[in-house]
């Protein structure tokens, strides 16, 4: 239960991170877009167990196995941190 805590509690404070700088840029439609952004990833690390669970149609496919929700964790932390990944890219090929 504690590490679905921590992973919780870090999420948020990711979120808060990137929606202060949004809201630090004076663009309203970027606050928005990483609004709509972070919704994804947060409700993959928040609720992977639940959303591993499902089995069904989808609009290509049928799921007929469940997925491991620490896999659906794993992909939303990384859905989460591609921007930080994606500037840290671009700071490091600048030089």
């Amino acid at each position: 239960m504690y590490k679905n805590l921590i992973s919780i509690i870090l999420s948020i404070l990711v979120s808060l991170f990137y929606i202060t700088l949004a809201i630090l840029s004076n663009n309203l439609k970027i606050v928005f877009s990483i609004l709509l952004f972070i919704t994804l990833p947060l409700s993959c690390i928040w609720f992977g167990k639940y959303l591993g669970k499902y089995k069904g149609w989808t609009r290509f496919h049928k799921i007929d196995q469940e997925t491991p929700g620490c896999f659906i964790k794993f992909i939303g932390w990384i859905l989460l941190l591609t921007p930080f990944i994606a500037f840290l890219i671009y700071k490091c090929t600048q030089y």
